[in-house]
């Protein structure tokens, strides 16, 4: 094996550091390492559940080389330093060798059930938890944050504004109006993907998103695709899928505009249940189970996968 692929040392800078996964430079500018942790968030809350952050990735692995079954291309990387790669280097203890990628700013959900944001008390409880829907339902998300001010805060006057100000400091911080919001993954249409494209002052939008409607529709159908290969793998299994999300990107320099799904499809990216509704996916932290349940859900899913791409 090439020296620089097994070597810890060769791959230790991190170019971008995630809540949930890291990704670093390797000897070759075409390819990063993605790495990740055991890190889990939801509800609004986060913990470190042990080991889930290798199922994950184990997970994230074994379908995209189904998906490459298929002809639809991943993220994996092909070579490294001039070197073909075999599918067994491409994974270690160290994380995925995966090809560098201009990433598009959206993330594509697949929906066959009413969950999550259209279900939710503290979201948009618009459907019944657990309504299947009469067909997929594809959205997509603007991969985008930031914090904008609160106008409920902005109406006080400068004598509670000073009150705040020293109660920040203090064990009531939790209670206290906020200062500032959090705004994140607004829902996005096909034209405003388009207009935002060009039109958008934010960097991270302008010029990551789409040039076209067909480009749109493409994503829609890879999306459906890529949900619908997952969907008849579990059925095989006897689970059912709720929903699924991923992101996708472009190969840098490329003489065509050809996505790739890419970061991860994992059990973190999901919602999985048994015919008899358990969860098998990160709905068990929504919904307080122990770590232990968290790590079993995930690994029986990680073994499944592992088996049938086998």
């Amino acid at each position: 094996m090439n020296q620089a692929l097994q070597s810890p040392a060769a791959s230790t800078r991190a170019e971008y550091e995630g809540a949930s996964k890291s990704f670093l430079g390797t000897p070759d500018p075409q390819v990063v390492r993605m790495t990740f942790k055991d890190a889990i968030h939801g509800a609004g809350r986060s913990s470190i559940v042990s080991g889930t952050g290798k199922l994950r990735e184990e997970f994230s692995y074994h379908f995209y080389r189904l998906l490459e079954r298929e002809r639809i291309p991943t993220h994996l990387a092909q070579s490294y330093c001039g070197r073909h790669l075999l599918d067994h280097e491409r994974i270690g203890q160290d994380g995925l060798l995966v090809r560098r990628l201009d990433m598009i700013a959206l993330e594509l959900i697949c929906r066959y059930v009413g969950r999550g944001q259209w279900s939710d008390p503290h979201k948009w409880p618009i459907v019944e938890p657990g309504r299947v829907f009469g067909s997929p339902v594809f959205e997509c998300c603007l991969k985008w944050r930031t914090r904008v001010p609160s106008l409920e805060f902005q109406r006080l006057s400068p004598a509670l504004r000073r009150c705040w100000r020293l109660l920040e400091r203090t064990p009531l911080r939790p209670v206290l109006l906020p200062a500032e919001l959090d705004r994140d993954d607004p829902r996005i249409g096909p034209d405003l993907a388009v207009a935002l494209n060009e039109c958008a002052f934010d960097p991270r939008v302008r010029g990551h998103l789409l040039r076209s409607r067909d480009e749109w529709e493409q994503l829609r159908t890879l999306t459906l695709r890529v949900n619908g290969l997952l969907r008849d793998f579990l059925a095989s299994a006897g689970w059912v899928l709720e929903d699924g999300k991923f992101e996708v990107g472009l190969v840098p320099g490329a003489a065509t505009r050809e996505f790739v799904v890419a970061d991860e499809y994992s059990q973190d990216s999901c919602r999985i249940r048994t015919v008899a509704g358990e969860s098998l996916t990160k709905d068990l932290f929504r919904q307080s189970k122990s770590a232990s349940q968290i790590y079993d859900g995930y690994a029986r899913l990680a073994e499944a996968m592992r088996e049938y791409v086998r």
